[in-house]
């Protein structure tokens, strides 16, 4: 079966705090392996609060060379076995948990997460304590006690991965596997949003009714780089809609991504934006 991820462009970015300020500093190329500043892809940071606390930082490089934080973690140490960890998205709490670990041999620790009203969150295996480094398999579980996912690690690197839906129905094509390259518009993404700004047409009847927004395009970039099975995942109008699934549609083949050294099919997401200017 051809493996199917989801990926999604982000544009935000935020600069990468200084490497001085931190105890440790992990560069990752796409697939989690270790890698220079130069050409890492993702980026771990440790900063030492005090012997019991930590803050740990993540961040995301993006076409532009710039960094965008993902999220960050505040790690408190209760114990060798027991962490309380507080998660945080755009600087908003968004879990409290605690992590227990026993030890299966001298270099990995099996580990289980419990959210603040004792829900299973998160087990799994790593040989770090913080950041964690995952190996062999790891599940995560929705609030109910469902089986969200069960991933497989080798070398902190998601090889293969299942999920299911919180009913408990398969999610066959939400995967999560760590590739060796994203699929690429030819020149990049800044030719991609180039491509689509000189190729789109504004419907004259949607610029008569003055009917504007952003449309979100879901497709495919197969394994030999073709642009398949496009659909609107967000609607502004019917008119705006074909005229950005047209469009999509049209584009030249990209570049495959890559997976353990194979092309493979991988999902994308792209907005476009219908915006009048000087219209009135």
């Amino acid at each position: 079966m051809k493996l199917k991820l989801r990926i999604i462009c982000l544009l935000a970015c935020l600069p990468l705090i200084t490497p001085a300020q931190l105890d440790t500093v992990i560069y990752m190329k796409l697939n989690k392996q270790p890698t220079s500043k130069e050409k890492a892809f993702y980026c771990i940071t440790l900063l030492k609060k005090s012997d019991k606390k930590f803050v740990e930082t993540r961040f995301q490089k993006h076409p532009d060379i710039q960094w965008s934080q993902t999220g960050y973690s505040k790690i408190k140490v209760l114990s060798d076995s027991v962490l309380k960890v507080k998660k945080y998205q755009d600087n908003k709490l968004q879990l409290k948990l605690k992590r227990y670990f026993s030890p299966v041999n001298d270099s990995i620790y099996y580990f289980e997460e419990v959210d603040k009203q004792d829900h299973l969150w998160r087990t799994g295996y790593t040989k770090n304590k913080f950041p964690l480094h995952l190996v062999q398999e790891m599940k995560t579980y929705f609030e109910n006690g469902q089986l969200e996912s069960i991933r497989t690690y080798k070398d902190n690197r998601c090889i293969e991965s299942t999920h299911w839906h919180e009913d408990g129905t398969p999610a066959p094509e939400n995967r999560a596997i760590d590739l060796d390259s994203l699929a690429e518009f030819p020149g990049g993404q800044a030719e991609l949003f180039k491509f689509i700004s000189k190729n789109i047409r504004y419907p004259q009847q949607a610029k008569n009714k003055r009917i504007t927004g952003k449309v979100f395009l879901q497709f495919i970039i197969t394994d030999k780089g073709k642009v398949s099975d496009v659909k609107v995942i967000k609607s502004v109008h019917p008119l705006l809609d074909e005229e950005a699934r047209r469009v999509v549609g049209s584009m030249p083949n990209w570049k495959p991504a890559k997976f353990m050294g194979k092309h493979v099919n991988i999902r994308y997401q792209v907005p476009i934006n219908f915006k009048l200017i000087g219209f009135w």
